[in-house]
């Protein structure tokens, strides 16, 4: 009769908790329900039950299968979900590392690009300073020629001038004597 009411008890219990929860019923907390239960239908026949504590839940082979089918499920779901978050986590940064790499190598050839029109300008001016600096020296040089010349000439005046003179001046000695 004990067992009878115990089993209803527990009959009446299960239905209202879910097979997932089943297995956090142990402890007084739960049991409390059950001693009240225990209590009302065997008090008529004298028997007074003072404490009950579930100390181990069972559940059928088919719940307890199902229910670790599911656990392995959802393990194997998560699993999978987090294997693909991480590959696409991967894929992401490789995806982003080879950008980074294109920019750094465009900001590296526009570097290279600058630097060479700057080389390219400098070597300009350069040759300009050069084309200048090579007038500059004709000018002078032709400047110079002209001025050499100039004296010569002048010189070639005054000699022949002085030659002049001189052969004047003995052709009246000359004429003299």
């Amino acid at each position: 009769m004990i067992d009878a009411n115990i089993l209803e008890r527990v009959r009446t219990m299960a239905r209202t908790v879910k097979a997932s929860e089943a297995y956090g019923l142990r402890g007084e907390h739960h049991a409390k329900g059950m001693l009240e239960h225990l209590n009302m239908n065997l008090g008529n026949h004298g028997i007074n039950v003072k404490r009950v504590i579930i100390t181990n839940v069972v559940l059928d082979a088919e719940v307890s299968d199902s229910m670790q089918e599911k656990t392995i499920f959802q393990f194997r779901n998560t699993l999978e979900r987090k294997k693909f978050a991480f590959e696409q986590r991967i894929k992401n940064d490789l995806e982003e590392e080879s950008k980074t790499r294109q920019i750094k190598e465009e900001e590296r050839k526009d570097e290279n690009e600058k630097a060479n029109l700057q080389q390219l300008q400098k070597t300009k001016e350069i040759e300009n300073i050069k084309a200048s600096t090579a007038r500059v020296r004709s000018e002078w040089k032709a400047k110079t020629e002209a001025f050499i010349n100039t004296i010569n000439a002048e010189t070639d005046l005054k000699y022949n001038e002085i030659v002049a003179e001189a052969r004047l001046i003995e052709t009246r000695i000359v004429e003299k004597a």
